[in-house]
């Protein structure tokens, strides 16, 4: 029932007072090429910020998963950007040796 919870999760989220944030953690071969789906999950929660962070070969993951699945930051920016353009959200901060974006509602 992961899907459900998920789901519940984030309707949850969006009736939360205060700042909110969503992580999505993107994985090359998996996430990273298809911004548009998580159109729906994001405007489901209406989180003040998106962080799109590459995923980065560590720990159990490196059990199921190589280090090709590593987006670079300039993928990582090309997904933040493709996403803030179909919800108005806009990237306004990021790392590069973290391979994360900030994304912002636009106001």
């Amino acid at each position: 029932d992961g899907w459900e919870r998920l789901n519940q999760s984030l309707e949850v989220m969006r009736d939360k007072k205060g700042r909110k944030a969503l992580r999505i953690t993107l994985v090359k071969g998996f996430n990273l090429e298809a911004p548009e789906k998580f159109v729906e999950l994001v405007l489901k929660a209406e989180p003040d910020y998106i962080e799109p962070k590459g995923y980065v070969h560590v720990g159990y993951s490196r059990k199921r998963l190589t280090r090709e699945h590593m987006p670079t930051y300039e993928e990582v920016m090309e997904f933040g950007r493709m996403l803030g353009e179909e919800i108005n959200y806009e990237i306004t901060n990021s790392t590069k040796a973290s391979k994360v974006a900030l994304l912002t509602k636009k106001r």
